[in-house]
């Protein structure tokens, strides 16, 4: 019995071995676990898988069901891939958009992955500094169109995005600053203005202002290279800075003594900032606005001092310096006029060759330009009516200015005989020089004169024929 049992088992045994080396795959599975030193597998694993999906059958759901949801759910999971619609045809136009499957998968890597990379990093960084080099030149443009145009919201909306670290508006206002100084006249109370509005949206306190105005007197020996007159600008900056309560006087004074030591320059433009700061009406006199912003009558007056201080200093080049900061060309007109009113009136020789001196180096300079000469004479020339009423020998002292400028080149021969002579009825005038070089007017009698002499003589013969007539008819009776 045992026997026959035996040989049973060696059947089966043998049947199995049949079935298993029919099987190609399995019969593979059993050589490398032999070659591995493994034990050789019974069954395959999708037999397993079968077995298993077997068991489950009777006690979860269907194999057949199982199957189709788990493909229904991979066909979803791709469908919402390709789009929020979800459509799996052509019809949709072969459009890729990320679906909630995408979003999930992108969120999942970021949390993942907790370090950032360096690339990144470089990248923000190379961009940083491209602003950064790039806000130079278009932070100075800006501030240039401020000047010329006015518009302080305009500005700040456009100066806006660059404060956005405390680099970079202290960069920012030392370049604003830096185009003061290269505009100087005109433009101080603009920055003024424009700085005030600043600390009030809080880009900048006032104490970052007092640093920034030590790192550029620090290096006004250089600034002077390019714009010779910076520390005198500076200096005026300082203290209109002061006046508009963006810095105090202490501050100034405390720097003053803090460098006090260092460069002459330096040194001594933190003297005048604080010689403007206390005296009001000096540091008017220095920023002036210029001429563009001001009215005909303040030119005029402005012509007048420039005209007045030259006489009293003689310098032309301050009188030079000062005609082209008011930067109105096209009214320059009013000063050759402004200078021949003066020639006229001070009637002195002395006075006529020094104005006609002027007017010559501001032409040969380029400041004055000949249509603006030639007008200005004329101008004159129309005026001299107005003039002799007050001023009797208007006319041949108009003649000796016209032949001073004439002599040096100044008009040209043309103007020369445009220049108006004296009227018929005015006198006959001549001028003398006085022991002070002044000018004396020597009056002759007029024609008018000598007519009136000529009708009264007339009058009075015929009075004296008309009584020896009378004296006949009566004679006769």
């Amino acid at each position: 019995m045992d026997a026959s049992k035996q040989n049973c088992s060696h059947k089966n045994h043998h049947n199995i071995a049949n079935k298993q080396q029919k099987d190609p795959e399995l019969e593979a599975e059993i050589r490398f676990a032999k070659a591995s030193g493994a034990n050789p597998p019974r069954i395959l694993p999708s037999d397993a898988v079968k077995n298993i999906t077997e068991v489950f059958e009777n006690h979860c759901v269907s194999s057949k069901n199982l199957i189709k949801n788990l493909k229904n759910g991979r066909a979803e999971r791709k469908a919402r891939s390709r789009g929020v619609s979800g459509c799996a045809i052509k019809n949709d136009g072969n459009r890729f958009e990320y679906g909630l499957d995408c979003i999930d998968l992108a969120y999942e890597n970021d949390n993942q992955d907790k370090t950032f990379s360096s690339d990144s990093e470089e990248e923000y960084d190379e961009y940083a500094d491209f602003v950064r080099k790039y806000s130079d030149e278009e932070i100075r443009q800006i501030m240039r169109d401020y000047l010329e145009n006015g518009n302080l919201a305009e500005a700040l909306d456009s100066l806006e995005k660059f404060a956005l670290t405390k680099d970079m508006v202290h960069k920012m206002i030392k370049d604003i600053l830096m185009v003061t100084i290269e505009n100087s006249v005109g433009s101080y109370d603009m920055t003024a203005n424009m700085l005030a509005e600043m600390v009030n949206k809080k880009w900048v306190s006032f104490s970052a202002i007092a640093d920034i105005l030590e790192d550029i007197v620090g290096s006004v020996g250089d600034i002077s290279k390019d714009v010779p007159k910076a520390a005198e600008s500076l200096a005026i900056l300082m203290a209109k800075l002061v006046e508009h309560n963006l810095c105090t006087l202490n501050i100034l004074n405390m720097l003053a003594s803090k460098h006090s030591s260092d460069a002459q320059l330096v040194k001594s433009c933190y003297e005048d900032a604080v010689t403007f700061a206390n005296n009001h009406h000096l540091l008017m006199g220095k920023c002036a606005p210029c001429g563009g912003q001001n009215s005909t009558e303040v030119l005029s007056e402005q012509f007048k001092h420039i005209l007045k201080e030259y006489l009293n200093s003689n310098d032309k080049e301050a009188a030079t310096q000062r005609l082209s900061d008011l930067r109105v060309p096209h009214f320059n007109h009013e000063f050759v006029y402004k200078a021949g009113i003066f020639a006229l009136e001070e009637m002195h020789d002395h006075v006529m060759d020094k104005l006609a001196i002027l007017l010559k180096d501001l032409s040969d300079k380029g400041t004055l330009a000949e249509s603006c000469i030639e007008k200005g004479f004329k101008r004159l020339f129309n005026d001299l009516a107005d003039l002799y009423l007050d001023l009797p020998a208007a006319y041949v002292l108009a003649q000796r200015w016209v032949s001073k400028t004439a002599k040096i080149g100044v008009i040209s021969q043309q103007i020369v005989v445009e220049c108006p002579r004296e009227t018929i009825r005015s006198r006959s005038r001549t001028l003398s020089e006085g022991p002070d070089g002044k000018l004396i007017v020597d009056n002759e009698k007029s024609d008018d004169d000598f007519n009136k002499d000529d009708k009264t003589s007339g009058y009075s013969s015929e009075i004296g024929g008309a009584e020896s007539v009378q004296g006949d008819l009566s004679a006769c009776n």
